[in-house]
């Protein structure tokens, strides 16, 4: 007799990796913590550049926030949206069965919200960083899939 058991084990694993389930699951609080590492530290903070890799501003700062950021020990030759750090620290990313999304608390204490100013493309990844981060989950997607099969 042949025993059968570690076949419908697999099996029932396998009706486990539906696509929302895979999904879902391969996005972990290190890939948000990347995500928004490479929006705010690689696109924003050292290049100055929003999702469009088009330069934040458009323009520079005048010579006064110049100084200002100077005595503060903060960047100065691009615009970073980060000056007292609450902006970058509001980032949040949400999973949901059709992709993710990338959110922040845009209001400052200046006359405007950030991305009315900004734009909202300041949200959101560069072509390059979207590239990276796939294969990433796709490294997370075999990893999850591994790790079920083999339970």
């Amino acid at each position: 007799m042949i025993d059968t058991r570690p076949l419908y084990k697999i099996y029932k694993s396998l009706s486990r990796l539906t696509d929302d389930n895979l999904w879902i699951n391969s996005i972990d609080g290190k890939v948000k913590a990347f995500i928004i590492q490479m929006n705010t530290i690689d696109q924003l903070y050292n290049k100055g550049i929003d999702s469009l890799g088009e330069k934040v501003g458009g323009g520079e700062y005048r010579h006064l926030t110049i100084a200002i950021k100077k005595h503060k020990g903060q960047r100065y030759d691009h615009f970073t949206l980060k000056d007292t750090g609450a902006f970058y620290d509001s980032w949040v990313v949400k999973v949901d069965r059709d992709g993710l999304i990338l959110d922040a608390d845009d209001s400052s204490f200046y006359d405007k919200p950030l991305f009315e100013v900004y734009g909202e493309d300041v949200l959101g990844l560069t072509d390059e960083n979207k590239l990276k981060l796939f294969y990433i989950i796709r490294e997370n997607y075999i990893n999850y899939i591994k790790n079920e099969l083999l339970r």
